[in-house]
């Protein structure tokens, strides 16, 4: 059965670039808590049009009734990418909107146990490849015809990228696999793709951090919002003939 993907909040106006005239506009996956949240706000407040999509009907909710107090152009869909429906209603959305596509950011991710890879279950290391490689996989293939020129991709992998780590199992895997993927989205592109870009966040103050490291003091660790603005000024920066080019974070730990 396919899930329902419901609209969770949506203004009827648009802010309009100053130089073209033309709505700025992007698509974060993950959007309601983290990084995805901390983009989603970033983007909103400085008047692009933001599409997100994420499971928890909570997490919409919270994130539409900020949108209506702060008046932020922000549409909030509840899906998930996962399954084979999700991705297509997406596209289909945006398509029915008009949307071109000015950024899309693939950062809803799922961990996993943090156990030895043969203590894994199937349907674990399933879940994780899923929401992990799949979903990115099929979300960017059929949204492509909506991004205009000059638009970015932007892959959010790990540090754990660097070299064979245990206890990581499909996370790690997952990862890998999406920096490899991302970098044949980039060179299958070419002139007339977005531009892509592979982006290590480095460690930051999450529920995903906490969850994989439960004795670490969260006090210690960067906001998202400062992830975000980084994020968001690398992949700025970046030119065609750079793309999936991967970016780490800069600032601090």
């Amino acid at each position: 059965m396919t899930p329902h993907l419901t609209e969770a909040g949506r203004e009827p106006w648009r802010y309009l670039d100053p130089m073209t005239m033309t709505p700025r506009t992007a698509l974060v996956t993950g959007g309601t808590r983290g990084l995805g949240l901390a983009l989603v706000l970033r983007l909103a407040r400085a008047g692009t049009v933001v599409y997100t999509v994420a499971r928890r009907r909570r997490g919409i909710d919270a994130l539409r009734s900020l949108a209506r107090q702060e008046g932020l152009p922000i549409i909030a869909l509840q899906g998930d990418l996962t399954t084979l429906g999700t991705p297509r209603r997406i596209a289909r959305r945006l398509a029915k909107d008009g949307v071109v596509l000015d950024l899309l950011v693939h950062n809803a991710g799922l961990l996993g146990p943090r156990v030895p890879l043969a203590d894994w279950s199937r349907r674990d290391f399933d879940a994780v490849i899923a929401a992990n490689l799949s979903a990115p996989f099929d979300l960017t293939r059929r949204l492509l015809p909506r991004f205009g020129p000059d638009s970015r991709v932007v892959f959010v992998s790990s540090g754990v990228t660097r070299g064979i780590r245990t206890r990581w199992g499909a996370y790690q895997i997952s990862k890998v696999a999406l920096e490899t993927l991302a970098g044949i989205y980039a060179a299958e592109g070419g002139d007339d793709g977005p531009i892509i870009a592979i982006f290590d966040p480095g460690v930051m103050r999450t529920a995903m951090r906490a969850e994989a490291y439960p004795d670490e003091d969260p006090a210690t660790l960067p906001e998202p919002d400062m992830v975000a603005e980084e994020l968001l000024e690398l992949t700025k920066a970046l030119t065609a003939s750079e793309s999936g080019r991967r970016l780490t974070r800069r600032l601090g730990r």
